[in-house]
């Protein structure tokens, strides 16, 4: 195959993997840019390898993982998101219940060595 060929192929077959990644995992407010920097980032480097196996070893498996291997922290990010958009925010269906084990996990957060760890991490985009 020529390698033009060879470019085209593999970024055909790149942006079908990258078009299969959640639009939140690329937009972003301010607020959350820096976790999410440190997302893009991270998939920068599993493009990086999936192009260099193909390129340098003519490695198909290589671009062929890339999607499972980018969706990973991917999903990771959205789920602690959304755990923590439950945790700060107060919604207007919320039950005494829902408000009781929100309070009670800020305060195991507040208490616990591990749990601020995990906090941290997660927020900072560093346990991905």
């Amino acid at each position: 195959m020529s390698s033009r060929r060879c470019v085209a192929s593999c970024s055909n077959r790149c942006a079908t993997a990258a078009s299969s990644l959640p639009v939140t995992a690329h937009t972003s407010s301010h607020r959350r840019g820096t976790r999410w920097l440190n997302l893009a980032a991270s998939g920068a480097v599993y493009l990086s390898r999936a192009l260099t196996g193909y390129f340098r070893r003519a490695d198909n498996n290589a671009i062929d993982a890339y999607p499972a291997a980018a969706l990973a922290p991917t999903w990771k990010r959205q789920r602690f998101s959304r755990h923590l958009n439950r945790l700060m925010h107060r919604f207007p269906n919320s039950s005494k219940f829902d408000r009781r084990m929100q309070l009670a996990e800020l305060d195991y957060i507040a208490k616990s060595i591990a749990a601020k760890t995990a906090f941290a991490k997660n927020f900072s985009g560093l346990l991905l």
